[in-house]
C-alpha cells in the first residue's frame, strides 16, 4: 500500500452518482489500513456531505477559499500570487484548525464556494496544485459533477482518476467523455469504480459498455440500503460489507499504480 502514499486520487462522475459515498469509503478504508488521509471536498453545490457521510457531523469546516481570502486579503491578492514567481504553498502544517475536520488519520477540508463557476474553477485548480502534505498523506479530492474542472487544469495536479459509474445511460456517456479527455492528455491511470448497482446483469452490462469504451472497471459497490439510510439520516456511511468493497477497490487501485511503477 506503500505505492498510494502521497497521490492524489481525484473522483469524478455525474452527480448523483455516489462520488462522495465513494469518498467516504476509500477514507474510511485506508483509515482503517493506518494510512493518513486528506479527503477535499471539491463540490461547492454540496457542502457537508462529506462531513455527515464521513465524520458523522453535521456542519463542514470552513472553506479554504475564506482562508486564502484572509491571508491575501481578498481573491485579486490570490491571483496576483498565483501568477507571480513566489507562487505560494498551501501548507497543512499552516492552516488553522478551524478550516479542517480531523477524525482518526482522516482531516477533511472543503474548497468553498464562489458564485461564479469561471472564477472557482481556477481557483480550485489552484487549490489542488499548492496542496503540500507529507509524502505519507493520500489525498481524496471529491470533485464537482461534471467534466468543467478538467478544462482547467485539475487532471494535471492528480496521479490518477477514479470516474463513478451508476446504472444511468447519462452516467456512462459521460464517464466516456471524462476518458476520452483524460487520454487526449495522456492521463495513465484512469479507472472506473461501479456505483448502486443492484443485481449481476446490470453489472455486467455497464461493463460491456466501458470495456467497449476502453475504460478499465476496478470494482463495484453494490446498492445498499444501509448507505441509502445513513445518507438520509446525514449520519456516518460504516457498513461493513460498503467498507470491505472499498477495501477490495483500494487494493486494486494499489495493484495498478504498483505495476505501472515496475514497468518504468
Amino acid at each position: 500500500m506503500r505505492v498510494l502514499n502521497g497521490k492524489r486520487i481525484l473522483i469524478n462522475g455525474k452527480g448523483g452518482s455516489g462520488k462522495s459515498t465513494i469518498a467516504a469509503l476509500f477514507a474510511h478504508s485506508l483509515n482503517k489500513k493506518g494510512k493518513k488521509v486528506a479527503l477535499l471536498d471539491g463540490d461547492p453545490s454540496n457542502v457537508n456531505v462529506l462531513s455527515r457521510s464521513c465524520m458523522g457531523l453535521r456542519n463542514g469546516p470552513l472553506p479554504l477559499l475564506e482562508y486564502l481570502n484572509l491571508k491575501y486579503g481578498n481573491y485579486t491578492g490570490i491571483t496576483e500570487m498565483l501568477f507571480s514567481e513566489d507562487h505560494f504553498k498551501l501548507k497543512i502544517s499552516e492552516i488553522p484548525a478551524r478550516y479542517y475536520l480531523h477524525h482518526e488519520n482522516i482531516r477533511l477540508f472543503q474548497a468553498g464556494k464562489i458564485s461564479r463557476d469561471d472564477i472557482y474553477n481556477v481557483f480550485f485548480s489552484m487549490i489542488l496544485q499548492y496542496f503540500n502534505l507529507d509524502d505519507e498523506t493520500v489525498i481524496l479530492i471529491d470533485n464537482k459533477a461534471g467534466i468543467e474542472y478538467f478544462m482547467h487544469g485539475v487532471n494535471e495536479n492528480t496521479d490518477l482518476i477514479i470516474i463513478v459509474v451508476s446504472p444511468e445511460y447519462e452516467s456512462i456517456r459521460l464517464a466516456e467523455k471524462i476518458h476520452n479527455m483524460c487520454m487526449e492528455r495522456e492521463i495513465e491511470h484512469v479507472y472506473a469504480v461501479l456505483n448502486k448497482v443492484d443485481c449481476r446483469s446490470t453489472e455486467n452490462d455497464i461493463k460491456n459498455h466501458l470495456s467497449l469504451i476502453g475504460i478499465d472497471v476496478i470494482g463495484t459497490v453494490e446498492h445498499n440500503s444501509r448507505i441509502k439510510i445513513s445518507m438520509l439520516r446525514g449520519s456516518m456511511i460504516n457498513d461493513p460489507i460498503a467498507v470491505t468493497a472499498a477495501n477490495h477497490l483500494i487494493m486494486q487501485i494499489a495493484n495498478r499504480m504498483l505495476t505501472s511503477v515496475f514497468k518504468q
